[in-house]
């Protein structure tokens, strides 16, 4: 195939699409989420540059431009950075004309769309640029060094490039996964990142981190031993634990989600006695730290704690009360929550209506967020 091949493969650029953080984050924070998928792609960019890439390779579409202009003008100045450099680039489009005629495209900038089979010279050599559903030609209008094909997900109510295909003249196969450069939510926290691709008889992948809000997961297991303090110096620790992560890259924002499990007498406090006071404990850690903010805390007690409760009815009226002093920020609960499994068994007869500890512990925080946002 000649010469090494340096890559910069990334998936969607989703520039007009606001992350899903909701209005928990206090203001000297909301700046970082609302610009976060502009730093990410500017971090692509510099990341190509940085490398010495001879191509980046954009898998997806990169924003609807018809809501707002912005994303058009700044991503042809990021093209513009990279022709500077002698870097092209390659926009695999699942839309045509996704780019608004008002912004001349760079030179750079070859779109490869569904219904288009390209070759690019790249490096000195033709590449061949196609889409999985394309049977190849009965004679090649010219030879090609290698072929890089684009795969669409399978499932249409998720459109997409789910992954695409390197094949060598020899008819070397690799397949490289398309991730985000940035995730919208939570679950996508595991996929972010863009692939640097050395492309030389052998095949090198490496994952480069260009997330600038990442979501992070933290567990903590509640035992018959444990107490506030000890729950809340664990909680510190961690958070300490990420805030040293963050602190020599001040763009990033990292994003907690609590969940505290297990069985003990702790429980009792939390869900019945203690849960605001906590919580505002946690908030008031949160703001003693930089770019980190614990977005949920989610409480799954287990079965031996739930089994004790069944036995009790003064967590119940603990719940009830906390229902009623509540009641008014029901509208805080966000349609799309599903109580889980053991929140829809646990019932109690001194309850008007089935409310459970991990409803009424997603109701605080929720307000709690609320309020420090506003």
């Amino acid at each position: 195939m000649g010469g090494a091949l340096r890559i910069l493969q990334t998936g969607e650029f989703r520039l007009d699409e606001p992350l899903l953080t909701g209005n928990q984050l206090p203001e000297s924070l909301k700046n970082i989420a609302l610009e976060a998928r502009y730093h990410s792609t500017s971090t692509v960019i510099n990341t190509a540059i940085s490398e010495n890439v001879d191509v980046l390779i954009i898998a997806g579409n990169a924003f609807d431009w018809s809501a707002d202009r912005r994303p058009a003008w700044f991503l042809a100045e990021q093209f513009n950075r990279l022709d500077r450099h002698g870097i092209q680039v390659v926009w695999a489009e699942l839309k045509e004309n996704a780019f608004p005629g008002i912004v001349p495209v760079p030179s750079n900038v070859h779109k490869v769309t569904p219904r288009s089979r390209s070759v690019i010279q790249l490096s000195g050599r033709n590449l061949e640029f196609c889409w999985d559903w394309q049977n190849p030609p009965a004679v090649a209008a010219q030879p090609v060094a290698a072929q890089i094909t684009f795969h669409r997900n399978a499932d249409t109510a998720h459109q997409g490039i789910r992954e695409i295909s390197y094949t060598s003249h020899k008819h070397d196969v690799h397949h490289v996964p398309v991730t985000s450069i940035q995730g919208a939510f939570a679950s996508q926290a595991m996929r972010t990142g863009a692939q640097l691709i050395n492309w030389n008889g052998t095949f090198e992948n490496t994952c480069v981190s260009t997330e600038t809000v990442r979501w992070v997961s933290e567990s903590i297991e509640i035992s018959p031993l444990s107490t506030r303090e000890s729950l809340e110096s664990e909680l510190r620790a961690r958070q300490l634990k990420w805030q040293h992560q963050v602190e020599t890259q001040p763009q990033r924002l990292t994003l907690c989600h609590w969940t505290i499990n297990g069985s003990g007498p702790l429980w009792n406090q939390l869900v019945a006695e203690d849960f605001q006071s906590f919580s505002r404990s946690l908030s008031e850690s949160d703001s003693n730290l930089h770019h980190f903010w614990s977005t949920n805390v989610e409480l799954v007690p287990d079965a031996a704690q739930l089994s004790k409760w069944r036995e009790s009815n003064a967590v119940a009226i603990g719940i009830e009360e906390f229902e009623l002093h509540f009641a008014d920020r029901s509208n805080l609960i966000p349609e799309s929550y599903q109580k889980p499994a053991w929140a829809t068994q646990f019932k109690s007869a001194s309850l008007k209506k089935s409310v459970v500890p991990h409803l009424v512990s997603n109701l605080l925080v929720s307000h709690r967020y609320a309020q420090s946002s506003t």
